[in-house]
């Protein structure tokens, strides 16, 4: 049986570039026939109309007014009736569908993620590169995999989150597959890329964007919770799920070990 899944991300206001990576994301869940819940404000209420998603103005943020992470999971949780949930970062552009795959995950309880291709100059590409294992721009998780209350008050779009998710994920006891050699989204590269070191954006005077990177660099440094694609115990091929062989020490040096099996 299909699993009912619905994809959750956040949008606030879009470059003229973002505005065409964001349309071919949308686009690409659409046609694949994903619910979609995007957390963003009154005036977003034009484009998620256009596309049928379901428009949620209603959730935790930090008082810059940007949204925390752990309250778009726990709102997503609150629509009920599926079986999968997805935070994705909102300029993810599927190519093909991970449903397929999705499907033949037989735990009760898991998390999928994987890697993306990065593109230069979308949509007249230039350039394409398989990010590192280290950066998660999708995670599918069904609704009990864990709780995220205890979640730090991380900032969407300012670094570490990831990681954090990643690494508490990983030390839940549930399976995490990584499915990034059957499904590979494309994650268009912007033009000007803002630097993720605090300290060179304090020198340039952007001192409100550094104190938020900075503040989830923290967060993350206390937790000491770090995982990346590659840690996971499972792998998706094209003839199914398989046992990863060799999993590298986290960040801080920990080995993670599993007791499931297939």
């Amino acid at each position: 049986m299909d699993k009912k899944i619905v994809l959750f991300t956040t949008i606030g206001k879009l470059s003229d570039e973002a505005k065409i990576h964001v349309n071919d994301s949308f686009t690409s869940w659409k046609e694949f026939g994903f619910d979609v819940v995007v957390f963003g404000e009154d005036f977003h209420d034009t484009l998620c109309d256009r596309f049928g998603f379901i428009l949620d103005t209603d959730y935790e943020k930090s008082e810059f007014n940007i949204p925390l992470v752990r309250g778009l999971f726990e709102k997503a949780l609150t629509y009920k009736g599926y079986d999968l949930y997805c935070y994705l970062n909102s300029d993810i552009i599927f190519k093909t569908n991970p449903k397929p795959y999705l499907n033949q995950i037989k735990f009760k309880n898991f998390m999928a993620v994987g890697q993306r291709l990065d593109v230069w100059n979308y949509p007249n590409i230039t350039k394409s590169e398989v990010h590192n294992p280290g950066g998660i721009d999708y995670f599918f998780f069904t609704p009990e995999f864990r709780e995220w209350s205890d979640m730090p008050d991380f900032s969407i779009a300012r670094g570490r989150f990831d990681h954090w998710l990643m690494g508490v994920s990983l030390e839940s006891g549930h399976p995490i597959v990584d499915l990034t050699e059957v499904f590979l989204p494309i994650h268009p590269e912007p033009e000007k890329r803002i630097t993720a070191k605090w300290w060179d954006l304090y020198a340039e005077g952007n001192s409100k964007l550094a104190y938020q990177i900075y503040r989830n660099a923290i967060w993350f440094s206390k937790a000491r919770k770090h995982g990346q694609t590659d840690m996971t115990p499972f792998v998706m091929t094209q003839d199914g799920l398989v046992e990863r062989k060799h999993i590298p020490q986290n960040e801080f040096g920990k080995q993670f070990t599993y007791d499931i099996r297939i």
